[in-house]
């Protein structure tokens, strides 16, 4: 049966490491968490961040209504028919992995975005003119 394919969480073994993308550290990948993908923190970093959200969400309350997304300018309604994850949240509060600093807060696929460009500015910049290029082609 198809589904037999998805049976295992991972296709990693026991023994296996990762690197963990706040700490540096390598580690073995129970100390990962994840079910459809591992993570790219380790639980440690994960435990720590959670904490932190927490106490920079009590110091910045969440957007009203009215709150657009400072990327992509959408507002909630805007974004309604999206859905992430399970949670019924329109805005993540975001923050800068090095400082700790509070940045605002962003819908799902804009903080999704920064996140997979690893809040790089110059891979940032690379995907602007990637864009800016391939417009320019047609």
């Amino acid at each position: 049966m198809q589904l037999d394919l998805f049976a295992t969480e991972h296709n990693l073994e026991p023994g296996d490491t990762k690197k963990c993308r706040v700490c540096g550290e390598v580690k073995n990948i129970k100390s990962f968490s994840g079910v459809i993908y591992v993570r790219p923190e380790c639980n440690s970093c994960q435990n720590k961040n959670s904490k932190l959200r927490a106490a920079l969400k009590k110091d910045n309350p969440y957007p009203d209504d009215k709150y657009t997304c400072p990327i992509c300018q959408k507002s909630k309604k805007d974004l309604e028919h999206l859905s992430f994850s399970g949670g019924n949240s329109t805005w993540v509060l975001d923050h800068c992995w090095e400082t700790s600093e509070f940045r605002g807060y962003l819908c799902q696929r804009c903080n999704m975005g920064l996140g997979q460009l690893q809040d790089n500015i110059t891979s940032l910049k690379r995907a602007i003119k990637y864009l800016s290029q391939s417009k320019e082609e047609k």
